[in-house]
């Protein structure tokens, strides 16, 4: 006898895609709140200190970079939580990852991603190692929704920092098959998400052309010389 699926007339979820990204106020909460979380965890390990604050003393050094590199290069949280030093090739500012979700992928390495590595210690293979003997972190879960509660922000997931990271390429005038580039898109069709924004660099664009155009009419219509003539006779 043949199976049947029962879920099979069953409609299927709707995928929302998000089109509200983080802007620079939110980017700007989370980074005040890495900082004051990991000084203050820093702090507490020099004097021995006891906890303050569940909210507070949550993110350590680790996380804090984990999720800086996020916010610096656009990565997939996977990306970035099995980096291998190996991949890193510092000098071209590059790291070729052989295996991301859509197979080989060369990611970018901005100059402050750069600088979050090279303050990292060469512990391990991986950049982010787990607290277990082998492997990398596992997860940010945990060090992201301190964040989130620290810095007063809401309905934000970790994966938004990659899309922040687009939007902000889109709206400094990136094309948007670079962006798929840069992002490690396959299909046109993903990369698409970002193309309202883009009508925020070409209204400016198309603003500042027509104001200098408009600049040129009015000094041509009104030069200083040109003698205005009524009734024949000139003024």
């Amino acid at each position: 006898e043949q199976l049947s699926n029962p879920c099979k007339k069953l409609p299927l979820y709707k995928e929302q895609k998000r089109m509200e990204f983080m802007d620079e106020e939110v980017l700007s909460k989370i980074s005040d709140a890495l900082a004051t979380m990991e000084a203050t965890w820093v702090e507490r390990k020099m004097t021995g200190g006891k906890r303050t604050s569940e909210k507070i003393d949550t993110i350590t050094p680790q996380s804090a970079a984990a999720l800086r590199l996020l916010m610096f290069t656009g990565a997939r949280r996977m990306e970035v939580l099995s980096l291998k030093w190996s991949y890193i090739n510092f000098d071209l500012g590059i790291a070729k990852l052989p295996d991301s979700k859509t197979g080989f992928k060369v990611l970018q390495l901005t100059v402050p991603a750069l600088a979050i590595l090279e303050s990292l210690p060469k512990v391990s293979e991986h950049v982010f190692p787990s607290d277990s003997a082998t492997g990398h972190m596992a997860s940010l879960k945990g060090a992201w929704e301190a964040v989130c509660d620290f810095a007063e922000i809401e309905g934000w997931r970790i994966h938004d920092l990659r899309h922040a990271f687009a939007s902000i390429m889109v709206n400094s005038g990136a094309s948007l098959p670079i962006i798929g580039k840069i992002l490690g898109h396959t299909q046109a069709s993903t990369t698409q998400r970002y193309a309202h924004l883009q009508e925020n660099p070409a209204k400016k664009a198309a603003e500042e052309a027509a104001a200098k155009i408009a600049a040129i009419a009015e000094k041509a219509q009104c030069p200083g010389d040109i003698k205005v003539r009524r009734n024949g006779v000139d003024e």
